[in-house]
């Protein structure tokens, strides 16, 4: 079983994030996307809203139209979900944290990832 990946879990935060941001720098609205896609209009409402999630089909066609992978358009891409966690996870060690340690966490942060992309 050594050679099986880790489960990858759907991060709907970045999914809704990456749908408004492709459809906006494509200058696609909602109703142009679910014409281009065939995906009902007030499904792609609910899933710009975070109230539904897309079933495989509707992620297939769209994700199409977007001329994106499916790992891509559902946040299932790797290094975004580590960086994420990593977020998270540093979210979590600063509540409380002095404004000092947060400067300098922010530091050791910016020299960690000076030329690498989110």
């Amino acid at each position: 079983m050594s050679g099986l990946g880790k489960v990858k879990e759907f991060n709907k935060e970045l999914f809704i994030y990456r749908l408004n941001d492709l459809m906006y720098s494509r200058g696609i609205s909602a109703a142009q996307l679910s014409r281009a896609s065939g995906v009902q209009n007030y499904l792609i409402s609910n899933y710009l809203k975070g109230n539904t999630t897309p079933n495989l089909s509707n992620i297939v066609k769209i994700s199409s139209v977007l001329n994106v992978s499916i790992d891509y358009l559902l946040g299932l891409d790797g290094e975004v979900i580590k960086k994420v966690s990593e977020i998270k996870s540093l979210s979590a060690m600063l509540k409380g944290a002095s404004a000092q340690d947060i400067e300098k966490k922010a530091d050791e942060i910016i020299n960690m990832y000076s030329g690498s992309r989110l």
